[in-house]
């Protein structure tokens, strides 16, 4: 049984997951597998993964077209690891990636193992200005460890500071503890925020390495692109293949808030037992998912029916729910200052040209390094 499973889901991105399968066979350390489950694509995806030689890789594919919650618990049926990675197609792993992650994947009281980015805008970014250039976040280059439970705790007051990224190291013992409830472990619309909610609900730790051991990337197929329109240009978007992405949380629209909610949402629905001592901020919710329709207003959508339901929704509520928004945002930052502190500040911005990477496998390469260089 090896460590990790590496388990990539693609639809019709094979000239981004080339890079995306290199940067796994480029660690620094070998007691991995690989899946790439090709959720029937009509690309050259087959062709690209038998480039590879590595026995460590294993294809799957789905006979149809399948969502991203969907795609997701079929491309880990088959994964064997101790600890399961799943690993997007447009983001790239640093080389130290899973040995840095691999001695905390030794203990039982770990569940979920997440680190920083930096975020790589590729070459095809719809805003010209962002192509080939690296974002990386503040960071304090430190292991930070945070109890399972205060973190949960945290994201229902929608402190989302710490939700682990997609590529986040989940425990396999936690995934079939799950499976064997409920019959399955990805959920949609936001597979990756639901599965670490759930696993966060079963306590222990959650470690966060506090240091960019990853690209990140955003490309004009990348739903992450969609957060800021760009006027003329149409960009994919997963949520737009569901009939309805949104079937528990109070509100429909399409804004981060609300996918995070849905999420924490349905992970409530499909573990009450674990959630049940969990207070929801009511208030802070309605107030960031008004900003988030706000936000998009000033930025030319057309925002009138998620308005009215808004307003309609609010005229239902029981009578004085929004009135504890400031004791919600006071105990919101209570919480925050307890347990390790992340650093903020400024994101240092590095241009490929200047720095020697012209795509994310590239850059994946020179993070560490640049990071460090460069940390302010």
């Amino acid at each position: 049984m090896p460590l990790f499973s590496v388990v990539i889901p693609t639809h019709n991105r094979a000239d981004l997951l080339c890079y995306t399968i290199q940067g796994v066979l480029n660690q620094d350390f070998d007691d991995y597998e690989i899946i790439v489950s090709d959720n029937f694509s009509c690309d050259n995806t087959k062709q690209i993964i038998r480039s590879f030689s590595d026995k460590r890789i294993k294809y799957i594919s789905t006979v149809k077209y399948l969502s991203a919650g969907d795609s997701w618990d079929f491309a880990i049926y088959d994964a064997k690891g101790k600890y399961i990675v799943m690993m997007p197609d447009d983001d790239c792993m640093t080389p130290k990636f899973l040995s840095t992650m691999a001695p905390f994947a030794q203990s039982e009281e770990v569940n979920l193992i997440s680190c920083i980015t930096g975020r790589y805008y590729y070459p095809d970014f719809p805003k010209p200005s962002f192509r080939n250039q690296l974002h990386i976040e503040p960071f304090t280059d430190r292991v930070l460890e945070f109890s399972a439970l205060e973190t949960l705790k945290k994201w229902h007051y929608l402190d989302c500071r710490l939700v682990p990224l997609p590529s986040a190291v989940m425990s396999r013992k936690i995934i079939d503890i799950v499976k064997s409830k409920i019959g399955r472990f990805f959920f949609n619309p936001a597979p990756d925020y639901c599965a670490s909610s759930m696993i966060l609900s079963f306590g222990g730790s959650f470690i966060l390495v506090d240091r960019p051991l990853l690209a990140f990337g955003d490309c004009a197929k990348t739903y992450r692109s969609t957060v800021k329109i760009i006027p003329g240009v149409t960009i994919y978007s997963p949520l737009g293949d569901m009939n309805n992405p949104f079937e528990v949380a109070l509100l429909k629209g399409h804004y981060s808030i609300n996918v995070f909610v849905e999420s924490l949402f349905k992970s409530k629905c499909n573990l009450p037992e674990n959630f049940f001592d969990f207070k929801f901020a009511w208030a802070l919710y309605f107030s960031e998912y008004y900003s988030g329709m706000q936000d998009k207003k000033r930025e030319g959508y057309n925002i009138e029916r998620d308005e009215l339901e808004y307003k309609n929704v609010v005229s239902k509520l029981t009578p004085g729910l929004l009135d504890n928004y400031s004791n919600e945002l006071a105990i919101r930052y209570n919480m925050q200052k307890q347990g390790p502190q992340l650093v903020s500040g400024q994101n240092i911005i590095l241009q490929g040209e200047q720095n020697g990477f012209s795509n994310i496998l590239e850059c994946a390469s020179k993070l560490e390094v640049l990071s460090q260089v460069n940390k302010k």
